[in-house]
């Protein structure tokens, strides 16, 4: 990975464990903020990671949210919203996907 010589918004402490859980198909949980409703509190989610992607100088998780056992579509995540990231010791079969 190389960076630019800026600032950039939304990394935090997640994006190695991230990083990590995407090279080893690992399935991670996290507290997620919604960006349409602050007033709600953080959400669990549970996902299979795809990869990590920039745009406009903030970062993004892109990965399939696991519900009750059933993998729904690609979503995205801000990580600047994501809150204890927890990878586990699962792994996940990657389906070939277009994140263009």
């Amino acid at each position: 990975m190389h960076f630019e010589n800026r600032i950039c918004r939304g990394i935090g402490e997640n994006l190695n464990g991230l990083v990590h859980a995407i090279k080893n198909r690992k399935i991670v949980s996290f507290l997620h903020q919604s960006l349409w409703n602050n007033e709600d509190k953080p959400s669990k989610k549970v996902v299979q990671p795809y990869a990590l992607k920039e745009f406009r100088y903030r970062w993004y998780l892109l990965g399939k949210e696991v519900v009750n056992g059933t993998v729904k579509e690609l979503k995205i995540y801000g990580l600047n919203r994501m809150a204890d990231l927890k990878i586990s010791a699962s792994k996940f079969s990657r389906e070939k996907i277009n994140i263009g």
